[in-house]
């Protein structure tokens, strides 16, 4: 009795064994957890909503990846930009999404690993994905909506930072395609931070623009407080490029009279997905990013809100 009780024992114990050994070399392999950093120009001065942010943050969770935001400080060298992306290719970085500014800080660093490029104007031909919205064409699109409404064909006021990033580049010249082909005229302005009050004025005091436009979110914004203070420019149609809370402010307050926006959610979401694809050796086709007009009549409606505020719904 003892002795078939054993050998029961011994026939349970091989079956457990084979079924064990079967298990460990047929089940799923446990999903890898990749650990990717983002480079981008404001992460840290976003007061809370930074849609691209958000939207790459999303794109991490739907895709269980780990993500860590990071900026280039203003005073670093291109030399230190690029020691900081060999340190996170040495930290076991699995890719890097990079926003650059109108340089070229990724070449020549990033080869060994997958690199995706945000809001990148592309020069040439370039081996790196890039995603972006179509800037040349939020001009032209800003253009035509100004036009429409100026029916006198008075001139405009294009005011623009002493340096363009990339996009906004790419907005200026939309602009002035548009201009140009439809006979439009036209001034442009660079202003530097300390003299925007003074030199504005003087230039529009001496003009009668039908409108400003305004390249970049900031001096969209710092134009906009201007226009509110001074009676001078309250009569003068004012429109600018990007998104904040406090632009769309003012475009409810009738001060800002039209913003072009870009889906900048879309775009991060997208960066992550892209960049993913790559470290997993899949294709992925570089989606085309919407954008829109703002405009007071269209600030509240369903289709904006979702694309100005994609997380409230």
């Amino acid at each position: 009795m003892k002795e078939t009780l054993r050998n029961l024992l011994l026939v349970f114990s091989g079956v457990l064994l084979f079924f064990s050994l079967v298990y460990t070399l047929t089940r799923p392999a446990t999903p890898r957890e990749y650990h990717v950093t983002a480079y981008l120009r404001n992460v840290f001065d976003d007061n809370g909503h930074n849609p691209l942010k958000q939207g790459m943050e999303q794109a991490a969770i739907d895709l269980q990846v780990e993500i860590a935001f990071a900026s280039f400080e203003e005073e670093l060298t291109m030399q230190e930009k690029q020691l900081r992306l060999r340190q996170d290719i040495e930290n076991g970085s699995a890719g890097i999404v990079l926003e650059p500014e109108n340089e070229t800080v990724f070449n020549d660093v990033v080869g060994d690993i997958p690199l995706v490029l945000l809001n990148h104007s592309v020069e040439g031909p370039l081996d790196i994905p890039v995603i972006t919205a179509d800037n040349h064409q939020m001009g032209q699109r800003l253009a035509e909506e100004i036009q429409q409404e100026n029916d006198a064909n008075q001139p405009i006021l294009v005011v623009k930072p002493p340096n363009l990033y990339a996009q906004e580049a790419a907005n200026q010249q939309g602009l002035i395609d548009y201009f140009n082909a439809e006979k439009i005229p036209y001034d442009q302005l660079a202003l530097a931070d300390q003299d925007v009050e003074g030199t504005l004025m003087a230039q529009a005091v001496r003009n009668n623009y039908f409108a400003i436009v305004c390249l970049g979110s900031e001096l969209s914004e710092t134009i906009g407080k201007l226009k509110k203070n001074q009676p001078q420019l309250a009569a003068m149609n004012l429109y600018g490029f990007g998104f904040s809370n406090h632009l769309l402010n003012l475009v409810d307050q009738g001060v800002i009279q039209g913003l072009s926006v870009s889906n900048q959610f879309a775009v991060g979401y997208a960066a992550v997905s892209q960049l993913m694809a790559q470290v997993n050796g899949e294709e992925t086709r570089i989606p085309s990013i919407t954008s829109l007009i703002v405009t007071k009549e269209s600030l509240f409606d369903p289709d904006n809100q979702k694309l100005l505020f994609p997380l409230i719904q």
